[in-house]
């Protein structure tokens, strides 16, 4: 693997693991639940994803079309905007999908760098910016307090 693509890989993912642990950690019930459906999919994803494949695959395909119902569940439930950007991302992970099948011309990097951007690395910075709002209302609750 050249450095791009451990780099690339590898950044997402430890980013990925210290939100969703920011989020189990002092997260409110909605960055909690966004954080679990966010460590499943990847998960999941993982488990049955063929190594060595640059396209699209239906396993993770359907992987990524469950995971953008229960980000579009989340958002309807918890009213929060940014679930709306990680629905809205979700989405754009899902149309990248379709996008490939659709038009075989697309190469393997671009459609490996769009799948990462917003089904990697924008859902990262969606729980992170979820958690920031946690934070900020926390500390503003602690200094109105007596």
């Amino acid at each position: 693997m050249d450095p791009v693509r451990f780099a690339w890989k590898w950044t997402c993912l430890v980013l990925m693991i210290l939100c969703v642990a920011w989020a189990l950690w002092r997260g409110e019930k909605a960055e909690r639940a966004g954080a679990v459906i966010l460590a499943t999919s990847w998960g999941l994803t993982d488990l049955v994803h063929k190594h060595g494949v640059y396209g699209p695959e239906m396993a993770v395909i359907l992987v990524d079309i469950v995971t953008l119902f229960a980000f579009v569940w989340l958002s309807l439930w918890s009213r929060r905007l940014w679930t709306v950007f990680l629905s809205a991302f979700q989405l754009d992970t899902v149309a990248s999908h379709f996008a490939v099948l659709l038009a075989p011309q697309i190469g393997g990097f671009s459609y490996i760098t769009a799948t990462g951007l917003w089904g990697g690395y924008c859902l990262v910075f969606a729980l992170a910016a979820g958690m920031w709002g946690v934070e900020r209302r926390r500390r503003e609750w602690q200094a109105a307090s007596p």
